[in-house]
């Protein structure tokens, strides 16, 4: 797995993670259909283009990210 990313990368992650609603969107047809998901992680390892990630690491690094928004969220 790659190191932290950095904010730029990060920001490449989401815009790219926003793409693919079968990995966020519970309502939509693809949401539960693991092919299309791993084919999703696939996609975005390719696009991020970071060397040491592979599409096992892109759902890891989503639910690093996820985690920390909530923690944020919860100092407020």
């Amino acid at each position: 797995m790659a190191e932290r990313f950095s904010d730029l990368q990060m920001l490449k992650l989401v815009e790219i993670y926003r793409d693919h609603e079968c990995l966020w969107n519970v309502t939509s047809a693809l949401y539960k259909n693991h092919d299309a998901r791993q084919s999703a992680y696939k996609q975005i390892a390719e696009k991020l283009n970071i060397s040491g990630i592979s599409d096992k690491d892109i759902p890891k690094k989503i639910k690093n990210l996820r985690s920390s928004y909530y923690q944020e969220l919860k100092k407020n």
